[in-house]
């Protein structure tokens, strides 16, 4: 944690170290000391092409995909809490292609609960820009992704580089969808191939 992190006194210590250990693993691509930190099944914002993931392996394969993409850094700057109860993180994202080149920088708020000593849900909101109006959140509904708050040259290097994942990732769920809706056997979704 950095030094100059302002942790508010309301925030429950033990709640507030599993957030800040995942940071710090994530920070260092350890990706399975971050996920020792999740709920198995973990709802987790896909920050880069919106929408959420759920569960261990869905956020493994993010990451490990995203960090072969992008180099992203997260450093907190604050921890609080909200009217529900959740930790709220305002984080400074610093995001870099593979060379060391900025994408960009941006200051968000990540809110965090945490059941039983695990993370069991994190959303990225946009920083509210004055005292009493709220943030906005950005990932409900699938609406805004970082592709789209980049809207850059850079976001567009990294749309390109994501087109191939994603197709993959389309197939793979179209056959799952359809594996489940035609009740077809358990599985059928790994013979799919990738998209040429």
């Amino acid at each position: 944690m950095s030094v100059n992190t302002h942790i508010a006194p309301d925030v429950d210590s033990l709640c507030c170290e599993i957030v800040r250990r995942s940071y710090d693993a994530f920070n260092d691509r350890d990706v399975e000391a971050a996920l020792g930190c999740m709920d198995p099944d973990v709802d987790w914002p896909n920050g880069l092409e919106g929408g959420y993931l759920y569960g261990h392996k869905a956020v493994h394969d993010y990451w490990v995909r995203q960090w072969h993409m992008i180099d992203p850094h997260v450093e907190p700057i604050s921890y609080s809490n909200d009217a529900e109860g959740n930790i709220v993180v305002d984080v400074q994202l610093s995001v870099y292609d593979l060379e060391g080149n900025v994408i960009v920088e941006e200051k968000l708020q990540h809110v965090y609960l945490v059941m039983q000593g695990l993370i069991k849900r994190m959303e990225i909101r946009k920083m509210a820009p004055a005292i009493n109006t709220p943030a906005e959140t950005i990932h409900e509904n699938s609406e805004v992704s970082f592709l789209e708050r980049v809207g850059t040259a850079g976001g567009e290097r990294i749309a390109a580089m994501a087109a191939a994942d994603t197709a993959t990732a389309v197939n793979a769920t179209v056959a799952r969808n359809a594996a489940a809706t035609l009740g077809g056997p358990a599985g059928m979704e790994s013979r799919v191939e990738p998209a040429a």
